[in-house]
């Protein structure tokens, strides 16, 4: 079904590791039950951060690529960007477009577009209703394209990284 904000924060998956790799693919879904949008990634174990997600939606086909320099960002075949490890998406010029922040006692991440808090991501572990809770009204077409970007990187990248 089409994107929406209310995806649940639970998900089918299935996790594999193995000696070099950890990869795993899934589904969100809806408060309905309805598929959001697959994921899959793989993680390999060893020096050096070497991991891809991929994220498929009803609109949009992702690839996050995560080494030592950041997370590169290819959004429908295109590249858009670049996330620096300490969470601050630029676009191909360099400048920024947003930012994650961290929030893990509560199990839950936001996003900043300039100053202003725009959504919030209940990270799978969550104990919560809605996967995004997005918290500007009238977001331009742009930041609802960054928000839900960051919003599946985010959450895929979370359970790339988690502990079995």
């Amino acid at each position: 079904i089409p994107w929406t904000e209310e995806f649940s924060p639970k998900q089918l998956d299935q996790i594999l590791t193995k000696s070099n790799a950890r990869s795993g693919n899934g589904v969100f879904l809806s408060k309905e039950d309805d598929p959001i949008f697959a994921y899959a990634f793989r993680r390999y174990i060893g020096p050096g951060r070497n991991a891809v997600l991929y994220i498929l939606s009803l609109e949009h086909e992702y690839v996050f690529r995560i080494t030592n320099i950041g997370t590169s960002v290819t959004r429908d075949g295109q590249k858009i960007g670049l996330i620096r490890d300490n969470g601050v998406f630029f676009d191909t010029k360099n400048d920024e477009v947003a930012r994650l922040q961290a929030l893990p006692a509560q199990s839950i991440n936001k996003i900043f577009i300039g100053q202003e808090e725009v959504a919030k991501i209940a990270l799978p572990d969550a104990i919560a209703h809605k996967g995004l809770e997005v918290t500007k009204l009238d977001l331009s077409p742009l930041e609802q394209e960054t928000v839900q970007t960051l919003a599946v990187y985010d959450l895929v990248h979370h359970l790339s990284n988690a502990t079995d």
